[in-house]
């Protein structure tokens, strides 16, 4: 990934292509589930797809742990720097792989180590997870 972003929001919503459109009737489908069996919410009050509307969103599944996570959070918190939130929020969904992973404490640990500001659902059960059908 380049470290020079796009300007504006219409530019980084095509880069990102968050919707795709109907053929028949020409309007933008979302492609986005909402976010389910979320256990806990951390720096946000419980958000859903509706409230998003007509933002430009990323949804970003992560662990503490892992190291591909690990490697995409500076490029999360330049994002997140550059695009105020009326024009990009992530929304990370945080889905972990190990029983010590389950423990919001340590969550909430690895997020002010790694500098995590913006909204995490704790997925512990990975309904959002499947709700987008990730396999990896």
């Amino acid at each position: 990934m380049s470290d020079e972003l796009p300007d504006s929001a219409i530019e980084l919503a095509m880069l990102l292509e968050i919707s795709k459109t109907n053929l028949v009737t020409g309007d933008p489908e979302n492609l986005a589930n909402d976010f389910v069996g979320v256990t806990q919410w951390l720096n946000n009050s419980p958000l859903t797809i509706e409230d998003l509307k007509e933002k430009v969103v990323l949804v970003d599944f992560w662990t503490y742990t892992c190291i591909n996570c690990l490697r995409t959070l500076p490029y999360l918190r330049n994002l997140h720097a550059k695009y105020p939130s009326r024009s990009l929020v992530i929304v990370g969904v945080y889905s972990p792989e190990f029983q010590f992973e389950h423990d919001e404490d340590n969550v909430r640990q690895a997020m002010i180590h790694e500098a995590v500001t913006w909204p995490v659902a704790m997925d512990n059960d990975f309904e959002t997870w499947r709700a987008y059908s990730n396999r990896y």
